[in-house]
């Protein structure tokens, strides 16, 4: 979608690179993960959620920010 990469752009430039990360979807898959106290990369790893939490991980790997 072009309007959300020119805000993506726009808010990278404002607020910096580090700041700005991919965010989470809505998914019920992680709701039923938490209730049965596992992580969703085990509960559900093909889920939106798992992929999801996977980019928000690899996007901390690439820009270096301590977990």
């Amino acid at each position: 979608d072009p309007v959300l990469e020119t805000f993506a752009l726009v808010a990278e430039r404002q607020f910096g690179p580090l700041r700005l990360l991919p965010g989470i979807r809505m998914d019920i898959r992680l709701a039923e993960a938490f209730a049965a106290g596992k992580p969703i990369r085990h509960y559900a790893p093909k889920s939106r959620g798992a992929g999801d939490f996977a980019d928000l991980l690899r996007v901390f790997a690439e820009k270096q920010i301590p977990v």
